[in-house]
Parts: structure tokens; sequence; C-alpha cells
């Protein structure tokens, strides 16, 4: 996405020539399009030490850092940046190719600020070095001093040049840099003297040297006098960096009619010392002369300064008289003066803060200044041109063009962070670098104190445990830490579900009961203010027990943009033990021979993990076993253990199946009933136990046949119509019940309903069968039989009908009956 152009404007300034600051406020201006583009900190890091690197004057080993920072990050947010302090490392050791392909680079960068600042400094480079042009070595002066085996380089102070012979002569390259920086020296000329093995002497009334008043001291004249026709170029040395030691080359330059002498630049080489070397004092016999090139180069006099100075333009053709003159040209010295109106500002989170800055332009020629500074883009830190002590509101990254002695008023505009907090001190600098040599800056030191409001909260209570059902107080404390007010203060207090408010002073504005929440306004708190809330609380009855936290609170106010938390403390419900037991069905019917299984299930009610103890009681019934029923179903399966206790349950809505399983022996009456008891006891406390109970009933079938005759007295040969009536008046259900009727010899058999065949049975008798397949308890079944008496019967004989019935049980226990 396209960046913002103010964003990229103001990143521009936040990075551009900023030795001295860190990444993180060199990417201040992204905050603009993108607040939260900020390197990691590793990468920070590593981009800070080739920078350091860098501003100690170590181009090589700076230029090695970066390079491998690029490979190592290429997709770094900074990658622009770090191209551009790469290619300075190149420019300053006058690799312009390599540096050349760090700008092709950089212009593949969408967006980047620094390609322009990047093409001025390079274009800059390429001038210089186009200005010198080829050059060729000349014959130079030969110093007049005693030739040593080995050349010893004295120190001296600052302005002061020695000359020393060296064996052989080496020309020295000057780098389009160093040219720039060439400060104005005096070149003296002597009469040309005989070298000797001694220091030659000179004439008893040499000619004086001419003394110009620059912006340099009195004594560049001892350090032009030192060595004839030998010019030192001169420049800037920042505290800490060391000048790299280079050999002089000759230096055509043009001026006047026709091209005149060449001059050779010596460029300097500064070496540390630890100690201080006491300075051996030019004498007059080692003013270097100025004479005709000889035929003989003689070797260069190496001069050793902690000064740069320009190399000026060559004398003019002595006239005939004799008499000398020397031509001079004063290069740009960038100067300038950086105040802050208020070096301490005091400010609240969210508000906007103007700082007004003076740059005044101290050098000898006019000049622009960039401006910079450390905060970081959090602060949302940008310049703009004031005027009249009112904002323009017209963002600058570099000042417009000031003359000499001109100063220009300037806002540095600030947001404090919302989330800045009371009493934070953020120190800062303001950096203002010369633009036509970024070397030359100034650095201002301010402090940013932020005051704002801080709410702290605590809370106390009455006791420190609690049953369920039982009450306590809470003190709930706000107090305002800040060094400015609170306005419109207000506590919000959500209490745990095992709690609940009974009273407040003051009370809430709301309090919500389903949420536990409660509110309550605080109006303004001043600063070092304390308010109280006092608050009545009782535990549910079903609260667990447990070490609970009260709840938590969070307190907000208009002066602040974000919510403080504070944590309420904890309290200790005690454990009420509690038991359960619960009987699934309270009455159930068996058959003997039946096994059964009658179901119970355990719970825990009380507000803490329980085992419980189990134990049946059943007098006069057969024996029971418990087991348990491991996946609820109600029926016992194979895998399932006989128990005598339940496992851990949870409070609440822990609980345990249980199966008990009895056996019915087969001689058990009908209707005869059994009561099992079922106890559960807490294992932790013996005093709580409940019990539950169901009763077993035992059903059988009691079936007979009841014969039911229609008519009275017959007649030899009449029809009889009779009924054979079966009722069960047992419990259990009757199966398979067959009733066999017997005929005797003096009834013949006509009919029956439902209808049935005969047979022959003993004694000439006839046999009718009944089959009925089950009769429920309470319930009859009919059979209607038609018999015709027979006509040679004798008064007063009895004739008689039998019958017999056998049946079963829903077990196949089988009954008979007979008649």
């Amino acid at each position: 996405m396209k960046r913002h152009k103010i964003g990229a404007v103001a990143l521009a300034a936040a990075l551009l020539c900023a030795p001295c600051l860190s990444v993180s406020a060199a990417i201040m201006a992204r905050a603009i399009p993108q607040s939260q583009d900020t390197p990691p900190d590793v990468e920070q890091a590593m981009f800070s030490r080739g920078q350091k690197l860098y501003n100690d004057g170590r181009y090589e080993q700076a230029a090695s850092v970066l390079n491998d920072f690029l490979k190592t990050y290429p997709n770094s947010i900074i990658t622009d940046l770090t191209l551009l302090w790469l290619g300075r490392a190149y420019i300053a050791l006058g690799r312009i190719k390599d540096a050349e392909q760090v700008g092709d680079r950089l212009r593949s960068i969408k967006d980047t600020p620094f390609i322009e600042i990047y093409d001025d400094e390079l274009g800059a480079a390429r001038k210089e070095l186009a200005a010198r042009g080829p050059v060729a070595p000349q014959p130079v002066a030969t110093p007049l001093v005693r030739p040593t085996p080995t050349p010893r380089t004295t120190t001296a102070p600052a302005n002061t040049s020695i000359a020393a012979a060296s064996p052989s002569p080496t020309p020295v390259r000057t780098t389009g840099r160093q040219q720039q920086q060439q400060q104005p020296r005096l070149i003296s000329e002597a009469p040309r003297a005989t070298p000797s093995p001694t220091p030659a002497r000179v004439s008893p009334t040499p000619r004086p040297i001419p003394t110009f008043n620059n912006t340099r001291s009195a004594s560049n004249a001892n350090t032009n006098a030192t060595g004839a026709n030998t010019t030192t170029l001169a420049g800037n040395t920042r505290p800490g960096r060391r000048s790299i030691g280079r050999r002089s080359q000759p230096i055509t330059q043009p001026g006047g009619e026709g091209n005149r002498p060449a001059m050779t630049a010596s460029v300097p080489t500064v070496r540390p010392t630890p100690q201080p070397t006491p300075r051996r004092t030019p004498t007059p016999a080692q003013v270097a002369v100025n004479v005709p090139p000889a035929p003989t180069p003689t070797p260069f006099a190496r001069v050793e300064t902690n000064e740069f100075v320009t190399a000026a333009p060559p004398l003019s053709s002595a006239p005939a008289d004799g008499q000398t003159g020397i031509v001079l040209t004063v290069k740009q010295v960038p100067n300038l003066a950086l105040a802050l109106r208020r070096v301490s500002l005091a400010a609240s989170p969210g508000q906007q803060v103007q700082l007004p800055v003076t740059v005044t332009n101290m050098g000898n020629k006019e000049d622009q200044f960039r401006l910079e500074t450390d905060l970081p883009a959090e602060y949302q830190p940008t310049f703009s041109v004031q005027q009249g002590g009112q904002d323009t509101g017209l963002p600058i990254l570099i000042t417009p063009t000031l003359a000499r002695n001109q100063s220009l008023d300037v806002f540095m505009n600030l947001r404090v962070p919302e989330t800045a907090g009371d009493a934070q001190q953020r120190p800062f600098i303001v950096r203002a670098a010369s633009k036509s040599d970024y070397q030359v800056f100034k650095v201002a030191n301010g402090s940013l104190n932020v005051v704002a409001a801080a709410l702290a909260g605590a809370s106390s209570i009455s006791r420190e445990s609690v049953q369920p059902g039982e009450s306590f107080s809470q003190t709930i404390t706000v107090r305002n830490q800040g060094s400015a007010p609170a306005r419109n203060a207000r506590v919000d207090f959500v209490f745990n579900p095992d709690f609940e408010l009974v009273t407040a002073n003051p009370a809430p504005l709301v309090y919500d009961r389903d949420s536990r929440t409660a509110v309550w306004s605080l109006s303004d708190l001043d600063a070092r203010d304390t308010r109280d809330i006092t608050v009545t609380l009782r535990a549910v009855p079903d609260a667990l027990a447990a070490n609970h936290p009260l709840g938590r609170g969070t307190m907000r106010t208009s002066s602040l943009q974000t919510a403080a938390n504070f944590d309420g403390p904890s309290i200790e419900v005690g454990r009420v033990p509690k038991a359960r037991i619960d009987a699934v069905s309270t009455g159930l019917t068996a058959t003997p021979g039946d096994t059964i299984y009658i179901p119970f299930v355990v719970r825990n009610p009380g507000n803490y993990a329980e085992s419980y103890e189990l134990k049946v009681t059943a007098p006069g019934a057969p024996s029971g076993t418990l087991f348990a029923d491991l996946n609820g179903d109600g029926q016992h399966q194979e895998n399932e253990p006989a128990v005598a206790q339940t496992s851990a349950l949870e409070p609440r809505s822990g609980q345990f199946p249980l199966l008990l399983r009895v056996d019915i022996p087969r001689s058990t009456p009908d209707r005869m009933q059994f009561a099992y008891n079922i106890v559960s006891r807490s294992l932790t406390t013996a005093r709580i136990a409940s019990e539950a109970n169901s009763v077993l009933t035992v059903a059988t079938p009691r079936v007979r046949v009841r014969t039911e005759q229609v008519t009275d007295a017959p007649n030899p040969g009449d029809l009889i119509f009779y009924r054979l009536v079966l009722v069960n008046e047992g419990g259990g259900l009757a199966k398979n019940l067959t009733v066999t009727e017997l005929l005797p010899e003096a009834l013949q058999f006509v009919s029956s309903d439902p209808s049935l065949d005969t047979h022959d049975a003993t004694g000439g008798t006839r046999r009718i069968v009944w089959h009925v397949g089950e009769l429920a308890p309470n319930d009859t079944a009919v059979l209607r039989i038609t018999v015709r008496l027979g006509a040679n019967l004798s008064a007063d004989t009895d004739v008689r009908t039998s019958h017999t019935l056998t049946y079963q049980d829903t077990n196949g226990n089988s009954y008979a009956q007979g008649q």
C-alpha cells in the first residue's frame, strides 16, 4: 500500500543524518501511516552497531556489519535506512562504484524517503572526484631537515605542522570529501637553501610571513611556516574519531593566466598517542623553501596534525622585482547554535505539546539545517515553522536557507501517549545538522514529565472463613496516587457467584443480581485522595468448600483512557458434609426362584468431594449384594463389581448408581414381602448418613377350577348344561393351564364352548381336555359343556364328573390341582 506522503517526509526527517540517534527514534515519522512499524530489538541492535562504527570512523567495519544486516534481515522495515548508511560508508572509503550499486538498490525500494538525500550525497562525491581530475607526480620542495635512518613522527598540538624527513616519497590520494572540507591556509616562500647533512642557516633578515585574520587561531601561522610548498588539508575531526593517515599527491590547479605551477597537497596523518609527547619547536632552518622543480625528486614532508587545512590556489608568478604575493579562497565553515526555550516539559497522557526551538546559523555562509529528535514514534514528533509565536502548521524536515547569524524559530510538536503513567520521565534530544556538512551538528537535551491521575484499588474483609449461608463485610478502598485529579471516577466490582450482595455504603448506582455486578460513582477524586466503600456479603447455601476470591474491581476515570483493575481478597468457605441415597423404584414384584436387581443412586449434596460407606439391612428377607452400576443402565453386567463404598463424588452433582441383587427362594409363598434398607454414610463424618427403602413382593399364581351346574334334577334322557370356571386367585401370572374333564358312562357328551373333542378314557369314561395359554391374577376363563343323561338310569343314581388342573408360573415352576 502506498505510504502517505506526509508520513514519508516525516520519516526522512527522523532518519536523515542521525549518527547519534537510535533506530526507534529514526522511524518516528512512519507512525503517521502505519503506527506499528517498529524494528525488533535484535535488528535495531545490529543496525546501531554498524552506525556506531561509522560514527567512530571505522568505515570498513561499518560496511561489513551493514552488509551482514541486509543479508540477515532482507525484509526488515529499515532496509532503506541501512542502505543509506552503507552507501555513506562506501563514499567515505572512496568506493564510488559500490556506492552507486547501493543507490540502485535504494531506488528499487518503493516510496523510500531517502533516495533524494542519498543522490545528493553521491552526486557531491562524484563532483569532488571530477573536480580533482587526473593527477601526476610533480617535484616538490625539499625540506631542510637532518635525515635520520628511521623516520620519526612527533605529535604536535592542533594547528601545528612539523616537517620530518621521509625515507621514500609516496604520493597520497586525497578524497573528494576531504577536498570539500579543506580550509584556507597560508603558504610562505623563502629563498632556496642548499641541502646539507646539518640544518641550513637562514638569512639573518628572513622575509616576513604574512598573517591573515581567519576563523582559525593565530597558531595557524606557525603551521603554515613549518613546511614550505606543502599545503596541509584540514577538516573537522569529531571527538572519538581517528583521522586516516594518507600520503600526499600533487594537485594541478588552474588559475590566473595559463596554468600555474602545481602544488602538492599533503593529507595529515593523526596517530593516537596514549600520553602527550613533548613537541619539538621548529627552527627557522626547518622552514621549507619554495624552489623551482628539481631534476631529482626528494622525499615528501610528512605532516602530523589533528586539523585539516584546505589547499589554497597556487601562487602567481613572482614579479620581476622579486616581490611575492599569495592568493587565497575562503571556504565555507558551517556552524550553528541550537536552543530549546524549555528544557523540561510537563504534560498529561493524550495531551498535545509544542516545544519552541531556535536554530541560528553561526557559519560563514548561508546554510540549511536538518531537524530531528530521538522521541519514539508513539510520541508522534514533528517540526513546524512558527511565525509571530504562532504555529503555521507547515511541517518541515529541513529549515529554509538561513543567512549568516540568522535565526529561525520552530515548534517541535508531540503528543503524550495515552498509556503514559504518572511521574514517568522521558529524556530526549533535539538535533540540528548542517546540510552542507552533516558532521557539523548541535544537540540540545530536554525532558518530558508525565503528570496524570493514577487510580489504585484495594480490598479487605472482616473474616478469614465463613460457612455457607453466613454473612461478612468487605471494604473497598480507591486511591488516586497520581499528581492530577481523576475526573468522574467510577468503580465496578464483579462478585464471585458463591457470594451475594446484602447491603452497601454508599449504595451502588446499579447492582445486577444475575451477573453479581455492582457499580459505584465516586465523582471527582483529587490527587492523593481516598474513598472507601463498605459491602456486606453472604455466602450462598450451596457455596463450595474452597478458598474463593471475592471478585475483581475495575476503576475508570475520564482523565485516563485506560481502566485500572484490582483483585479482591480470598475467603475460605468451610466444609458442610451431606449424604443422600435414593431408590429408583420403591416397590418391585418377583416370582419364587427369581434373581432380581433393585436399583439405587447415591448422591453427594455436600460442598466438597466425598466418599460414602454402603450397608444393606433387610430383617427376615433373603440376603442381598450391592453392585456398582457402572454404565447406569439398571442392568447388571459381568464386569460390574460388588462394592461396599462409593468412589469420591464431586460436590453438588456427583452420583453413584447401585444394583441390589436378591435371590428369591422357590418355596416362597405368594404375596410374601421383603423390605430392603440401604444406608450411605459419610467417610469423613460418620454422623452424616442417608438411607433409602425398597419393598420386594413375591407373587405366585393360584388357580382353581369351579363347576357351576345349570340344570337341576334332570329326568333320564334330558340334556344337562354346566360350566367349568378357571380362577387365578394368586399374585402371579399362570401359564400353560390344562384342565381335563372326565365324564362318567351315564353322561353322553353333546357339545362344548369352546368346541372340544372327547377322548376315550379308562373304565368306559370319556375325557375332555381344555388348554388355556395364561391367566393373569384375578382373571377367569369359562368352559361350557352340554351332556345328555342316560335313559335307563335307575332312580336315585348319583352321576358325578371329575377334573384335574396343571399350570406354571413365569419361572417355569409347575403347579397341579385335582378333584
